[in-house]
């Protein structure tokens, strides 16, 4: 398997079963802030791994599709006015899948690979490339 580098701002789609998800990588400074979240266990520091999971998905997740209700409607997940998934469907997300919970923790580490039962597009960049005079 090799190593994939996302330039920032590149959105990517990563498919997990029937569901998608449209991400962004996280910058430095969400993963450094991400970082900062550690819990006290027996004396020592430990990375809060349930908070960066949860704090990549609301930084990284762009767009999802594919998930459904108990009765097979579409799961209409909310999104903040500055375009990250609300807190509330962080939790849901983490709780319904430990694949997107592996997703999210390799979000955090900038290292988001291919792996079984997921798979990683590259979405075409919707900016018009500059012309070069």
């Amino acid at each position: 398997m090799h190593m994939v580098i996302i330039p920032p701002g590149q959105e990517i789609l990563v498919e997990i079963d029937d569901a998608k998800f449209w991400i962004t990588p996280l910058t430095a400074g969400q993963r450094a802030e991400i970082m900062h979240f550690k819990k006290n266990k027996a004396g020592e520091l430990e990375v809060d791994t349930e908070k960066l999971a949860l704090l990549s998905l609301k930084y990284g997740v762009k767009k999802i599709e594919g998930i459904k209700n108990l009765d097979g409607s579409n799961f209409k997940f909310d999104f903040t006015d500055n375009g990250r998934l609300s807190d509330k469907h962080c939790n849901i997300l983490i709780q319904s899948s430990i694949l997107v919970q592996s997703m999210a923790l390799k979000m955090a580490q900038g290292n988001l690979q291919p792996s079984v039962g997921v798979t990683i597009k590259q979405v075409p960049s919707k900016k018009k490339p500059r012309s070069r005079t």
